[in-house]
């Protein structure tokens, strides 16, 4: 239940939001 940055989202440098 937050943003974090995942290993994959961070080459296109988007947040994922995990619940």
């Amino acid at each position: 239940m937050g943003y974090h940055r995942a290993p994959e989202s961070s080459l296109r440098g988007d947040l994922k939001v995990t619940k």
